[in-house]
């Protein structure tokens, strides 16, 4: 515990469980995982990086075999506070779930909880599968604090993220990801506020997912001149809007429980967004702002 592994060969070998406050120095070589470790029934990871635990991985380079690809799709399963300095994090071989029938989502680097540094020169690749393949996650994972991960100006991103809980920092632009919001259905009760969110976009102008088969939602923003709620219908010519914008707030909600994904390029400018004060209006001032 508190200490320093360093990878004095180029090595392969099972994958490993992390339950301590440790650094492993790669020293410039590769270590590629034959043998997949996890908790039980899920031993498909590479590294699981265990809660309450300071990490650091730095300086080398982390994939999988090639004859053991079909036994992994996450290469490091982070619960720790993790810092990753100066790695290659390869997730080509990540191809457990990587077909229609399983149609699981694949992670070379999977942030559950803990504060997350991702930082130097280091490089992640996802499994260019085209099925559901992420370079990296920041997601909330059951009642484990939700993650809070920054990324460096200078690490190179292979691939697409998916933000679904906790906190992503980044000014590196270019960061392509799947923001995903969990949208629980409308109260069927008549009049219920149940089921109604506020959302809005880190992606600049993140074209509106449309109601899936066999749903129905609601999405409004407010024009303050006007006093009017602007309704999005859907594949509608008359809709007075096609996409979110950055810096409003808007009013959603679907029939049924659903998860609300936009793509794109998370926004690292500054954004300004116009407010007005219309005299003579019941509500004159009032603007739904989105952060």
């Amino acid at each position: 515990d508190g200490g320093v592994v360093t990878l004095i060969n180029t090595s392969e070998g099972p994958g490993v469980k992390i339950n301590k406050n440790v650094t492993i120095n790669f020293d410039s070589k590769t270590y590629t995982f034959n043998q997949a470790v996890g908790s039980s029934g899920t031993q498909s990871n590479g590294f699981q990086i265990l809660e309450n635990n300071t990490v650091t991985l730095m300086n080398g380079t982390l994939n999988v075999a090639e004859e053991a690809k079909d036994k992994f799709y996450i290469l490091v399963q982070n619960y720790a506070n993790l810092t990753v300095k100066d790695m290659v994090l390869d997730g080509t071989n990540l191809d457990k779930c990587s077909t229609v029938e399983n149609n699981w989502d694949s992670y070379t680097l999977s942030n559950n909880s803990g504060t997350v540094n991702i930082t130097g020169t280091t490089k992640i690749i996802a499994n260019n599968d085209g099925i559901n393949s992420y370079a990296f996650d920041v997601c909330k994972f059951q009642d484990y604090p939700a993650p809070v991960v920054t990324l460096g100006d200078n690490v190179t991103i292979d691939g697409k993220a998916e933000i679904t809980g906790g906190q992503f920092y980044t000014n590196k632009e270019g960061v392509v990801a799947d923001v995903k919001k969990t949208i629980a259905g409308v109260d069927a009760e008549t009049g219920s506020k149940i089921g109604w969110n506020t959302i809005s976009t880190p992606i600049a102008d993140a074209v509106i997912p449309e109601a899936t088969a066999g749903t129905q939602h609601d999405l409004y923003r407010y024009d303050e001149v006007e006093q009017q709620w602007e309704y999005y219908t859907g594949n509608n010519a008359s809709n007075p809007y096609a996409t979110l914008e950055l810096g409003r707030g808007y009013l959603y909600a679907n029939k049924e429980d659903i998860t609300l994904t936009l793509n794109g390029e998370i926004n690292v400018n500054d954004v300004i967004f116009p407010l007005s004060y219309t005299e003579g209006n019941i509500v004159a001032g009032f603007n739904m702002v989105g952060n």
